[in-house]
This record gives structure tokens, C-alpha cells and sequence, in this order.
């Protein structure tokens, strides 16, 4: 959940109830009465659906064009569905958007290194 909270860019109390913001003590982990966990909750289910995943992706792209993050996890997702034509079209926005993005960088590397 750590990572989930970096990449968001906010506390575990954004998510989960109690707590002083700074520790843990207080937190309430199992209780899903916030709005954001619950709707973390529902975007973790469309791991289960790749598919769904990817369409919601792009739906927020659209409304968010300047995420590189955005880019770089539905690249993610279309390189583990096999389809690195359409990934190589989502890294390059993402560095041209963040040309020192490393993974970006080594992704495309990587992805046109198997096109030869």
C-alpha cells in the first residue's frame, strides 16, 4: 500500500479512517467507510479485468493528458497483454512528457531491441 500512497501523493488516512495523519496508531485498516477506499477497492478489482483496466485508463487519459502516469501504466498493461506496438504509443508520450523518465527510457529500449 506504500507505493499506492506515494504514487498518490497522500497519507494513509486519505483512504483509512482514524489515526493522527502521521502514525499508524488509530488507524483504522479493515474499515472501508471512506469514499476513497472504496473506490480503491473498486479500481483494484479491475486488475481482475485487464481489459476494463485499460479502457478506464484511457477514459482518464483524456481528462488527464498530461499524466505520465497515466502513459506509463497502461503501457504497463498493454506490454503484459502482449501488444507493444500500442505500448511503444503510450511510452513516447510519457517521455516526451518526462524526458528523464529512466523507465520510460528503458522500456522503449527494450520493446524496440525485440522489433529487430
Amino acid at each position: 500500500m506504500r507505493e499506492f500512497s506515494f504514487a498518490l501523493g497522500v497519507r494513509c488516512q486519505y483512504c483509512h479512517t482514524g489515526g493522527d495523519g502521521i502514525s499508524f496508531d488509530g488507524v483504522v485498516f479493515e474499515s472501508d467507510e471512506k469514499v476513497a477506499k472504496q473506490k480503491a477497492r473498486a479500481m483494484l478489482r479491475l486488475v481482475k479485468n485487464p481489459d476494463a483496466a485499460i479502457a478506464l485508463l484511457e477514459m482518464n487519459g483524456e481528462f488527464n493528458p498530461a499524466s505520465v502516469a497515466i502513459d506509463m501504466t497502461l503501457a504497463e498493461l498493454l506490454i503484459a497483454r502482449g501488444d507493444t506496438a500500442k505500448a511503444l504509443t503510450r511510452l513516447r508520450p510519457a517521455l516526451q512528457k518526462d524526458p528523464n523518465n529512466a523507465r520510460a527510457k528503458r522500456l522503449i529500449a527494450e520493446l524496440e531491441a525485440k522489433k529487430d
